[in-house]
Parts: structure tokens; sequence; C-alpha cells
């Protein structure tokens, strides 16, 4: 699991599974997590599991086409679009390098 998705409520799973299903077809692997619990939780289970890239997906998020990126080692980075988001995790897997992320917008 390279990236694991994150609605903030149930009103945003779509735009969660839309964010996961892009990156699986940009070739990432991705999982949405969708389970009923409160966002902080499922965060902290995402950093407990070493999940490299969290993105959370909520209103703001879903109107701008992206997600707000938190980064292992690197903390929030804010939001960004779809397609940052996807070249960012192309460029650290390519170099096995945190530094391809931009900063926080």
């Amino acid at each position: 699991e390279q990236a694991r998705v994150l609605p903030v409520s149930d009103k945003f799973i779509d735009a969660a599974r839309a964010v996961g299903a892009a990156l699986v077809a940009a070739g990432l692997r991705a999982e949405v997590d969708d389970r009923n619990e409160k966002l902080g939780a499922r965060i902290r289970d995402g950093e407990l599991a070493r999940v490299p890239v969290l993105l959370v997906v909520g209103g703001r998020e879903a109107q701008a086409g992206g997600a707000s990126v938190r980064v292992r080692h690197r903390g929030d980075l804010g939001t960004m679009t779809l397609d940052t988001i996807i070249e960012a995790m192309k460029a650290t897997i390519a170099t096995r390098d945190v530094n391809p992320w931009p900063e926080a917008s």
C-alpha cells in the first residue's frame, strides 16, 4: 500500500473513491479507508501502519479535484491537485526520496 485515501465524512466517500481509482489507474497501490471511525483515528491507524502517503478528501479538496496530503516523515503538506500528487508519488518511488513533494499551498 503506497497511499491511503481518507474521506472526512460519509458525504465524501464517492470523491475519495474517485481519488483512489485515479491512483490505481496511474499504477499506484492505493486503498480507501471508509470505515465508520473518526478521521483522527483513521489517520493514526495509517501512521501506525506506516502508510507512506495519507490523502484526506473533504469539501474543499473534492471541489478542487485533489486531496490534502500527509507524507510520512514530512507531515501535512496541504491541499494538492490529483496530477501533482500522482507526479510526486511516482518521483518519490523512482528515487526513494521524499523531497519531490512540493511545499504546502
